[in-house]
């Protein structure tokens, strides 16, 4: 240490109770260019392969997944020996095995499990079923934008009115209100006599 001069030593190192202790091997100096302390990654093809499937195949080949990473973290060799509505908390998991667990469940699936993962869902069955929405939900595209606007809400929250920026929102407003017009237009104009007369009764009461 007081040379800092890179020595070379001779270690038994069991790689995979090191990975399974860091959410993110590969950014640790010290092991991000060992092959041998590699976590397993799986996530990347794993919505595409379960999408092949029947929707029961896929919610067995994830119950089948976490009752294997759950046996893998309790130092188990038989994950079929777990039951499905089992407690994760009757099984011996602590916070240190619900770590250890997630960060197996991140490697194998590629999401961003949480740390609490066995206490927000604690069964195999539940957690297989939460898993299964993450994987094959589909995609909200709104949510996203609905983010930045609240990010863009509290920058400008942060600043003193300015004209430019000003300028800039109400263009990007208008422009938005031109591109839902044509569609309202166009649902009025298909609308039968019936339903104008709801429209109207509905926004402006009956005469």
């Amino acid at each position: 240490v007081e040379r800092d001069e890179p020595a070379l030593i001779v270690a038994d190192v069991d790689w995979d109770l090191i990975v399974s202790a860091v959410s993110t091997p590969r950014q640790l100096n010290l092991i991000s260019e060992l092959p041998e302390a590699a976590p397993e990654e799986h996530g990347d093809d794993l919505a595409q392969r379960l999408s092949a499937l029947p929707e029961a195949d896929q919610r067995q080949a994830l119950l089948d997944l976490v009752t294997e990473q759950a046996s893998a973290a309790l130092g188990h060799d038989t994950p079929g020996a777990l039951r499905p509505d089992a407690p994760f908390a009757d099984l011996g998991f602590d916070s240190l095995l619900a770590v250890q667990f997630r960060n197996r469940l991140c490697a194998a699936t590629g999401l961003a499990v949480s740390p609490t993962v066995v206490f927000d869902h604690p069964t195999p069955a539940a957690l297989a079923d939460h898993l299964h929405g993450e994987l094959l939900a589909e995609p909200d595209p709104v949510a996203p934008v609905l983010a930045e606007l609240d990010r863009l809400e509290r920058a400008l929250g942060r600043l003193p009115v300015v004209d430019e920026i000003s300028t800039r929102l109400h263009t990007l407003l208008r422009r938005w209100d031109e591109r839902s017009a044509p569609a309202e237009a166009g649902a009025l104009s298909s609308a039968s006599a019936d339903e104008l007369f709801d429209l109207l009764d509905n926004n402006f009461g009956s005469a």
